[in-house]
């Protein structure tokens, strides 16, 4: 009879062993990971819009919005927000391309982009407004 209670307290050893095994991974996992948020910033990211298309882009880094945030005109600076998101994702877009496009599709690219909160696209030019 002693060796199942001893089997019963190695089973109990083993069970605590593993909880506390469990808690401690689960408080790893909840950690902040700063190199992989980082890596995620440069990561290409793809988004098949209904509309547009499939639209390839890198999010904004802290400095990239610090850098854009220093420009003056509001235009300006929503153009440049949405160009260098796409420009990050492939260098051969061209900013003076990105000013050409329509206002309603510089603000869907904002929406897609996450970045409707932190710009307004430009007032409709075209008089249907």
């Amino acid at each position: 009879m002693s060796s199942v209670s001893e089997e019963e307290a190695k089973i109990e050893a083993f069970k605590k062993k593993l909880e506390e095994y469990e808690a401690k991974e689960q408080a790893k996992s909840r950690l902040f990971k700063l190199e992989e948020l980082a890596r995620s910033a440069r990561e290409v990211r793809t988004v098949e819009h209904p509309k547009l298309g499939i639209i390839r882009f890198k999010v904004l880094t802290a400095r990239d919005l610090f850098e854009i945030a220093k420009i003056q005109d509001d235009t300006d600076r929503v153009i440049t927000a949405v160009w260098k998101c796409l420009w990050k994702a492939d260098p051969s877009v061209k900013k003076e391309d990105v000013a050409d496009l329509p206002w309603d599709v510089i603000a869907e690219l904002l929406r897609v982009m996450g970045l409707a909160g932190f710009f307004t696209p430009p007032p409709s030019t075209s008089g249907t407004g």
